[in-house]
């Protein structure tokens, strides 16, 4: 008798050290999200339609949001925007904020956006001149969902075209995120800013550089970097990709790269860098 006491004291006492989730979502009522593009405002054919059926609210249509869902039949019998069969789905929306438009999505999807996965976030440069970086950034790092390790890029043109690739296999978020293993191999690309960074960034208002994007026919590249006033928070120009190797280079942040020139007959000489050392001397 003594000894099945002590065996289910013991049993209980384990039972009270294990974990348990009691608040658990199933993955198929959720939909996760791994990428998120901020536009100017620009109405997307179904929202125009809809407002013409009498689907309004106050609203002075300062930011398109664009969120890339994956997978895609995480949102329902909703038609992809570049093909039934991509992995992906992307939801467009426009309002005067982040918040306002993700809360909208409630009355248009039967499932929640969650950001537990969101892995990359694209600004336009346009956006960026007409609001700050502060103001675009704080629903993103207020939100609990969203995970310090996001990173955060620029766009030339539109940054929802970043979301759309040509590749039906492609998830671009993932695509993107991916693309920065090749910064050992080129000093074209800058170190990744996550949003952890970028926060601390932000209010030393320091001046500072992001990973430019640009896009054509459903295909995305790298291309030099765009800066952003520390005081103000906007867009104030843009690095080539030989100023972006050059700063690579001066903050001693390059890890490899190339260094071309022509000899005496004009012909090109490549020499290619498997380790730099900077050491800088102000004057």
């Amino acid at each position: 008798m003594y000894r099945r006491i002590l065996v289910l004291l013991c049993s209980l006492m384990i039972l009270a050290t294990q974990t348990s989730c009691w608040s658990s979502k199933e993955i198929e009522d959720l939909a996760l999200y791994a990428g998120l593009a901020m536009d100017t405002a620009e109405l997307s054919p179904t929202e125009q339609k809809l407002e013409e059926q009498g689907s309004t609210y106050t609203k002075r249509n300062r930011i398109t949001a664009t969120v890339q869902v994956v997978p895609a039949n995480s949102v329902g019998g909703v038609e992809s925007t570049n093909g039934s069969e991509a992995p992906y789905m992307n939801v467009t929306g426009t309002g005067d904020s982040v918040l306002e438009i993700f809360r909208q999505y409630s009355i248009l999807r039967e499932r929640p956006i969650i950001g537990h996965h969101l892995k990359v976030i694209v600004v336009s440069s346009e956006l960026l001149k007409q609001q700050s970086m502060n103001q675009l950034m704080d629903f993103v790092l207020r939100d609990n969902d969203i995970r310090p390790s996001t990173m955060v890029f620029i766009s030339q043109g539109r940054a929802k075209d970043t979301m759309i690739s040509n590749q039906k296999s492609v998830i671009p978020a993932f695509h993107i995120r991916d693309m920065m293993r090749n910064q050992k191999r080129t000093s074209k690309v800058l170190a990744p800013v996550i949003l952890s960074k970028l926060d601390s960034l932000m209010y030393s208002k320091r001046s500072y550089a992001l990973q430019n994007l640009v896009t054509a026919n459903g295909e995305v590249e790298f291309s030099g970097a765009g800066v952003i006033k520390g005081d103000t928070g906007h867009w104030v120009g843009a690095l080539n990709q030989e100023d972006t190797e050059c700063l690579s280079w001066l903050t001693n942040r390059g890890k490899s790269g190339v260094i071309k020139t022509y000899d005496w007959s004009n012909e090109p000489i490549t020499y290619e860098l498997k380790a730099m050392k900077v050491k800088s001397l102000p004057k």
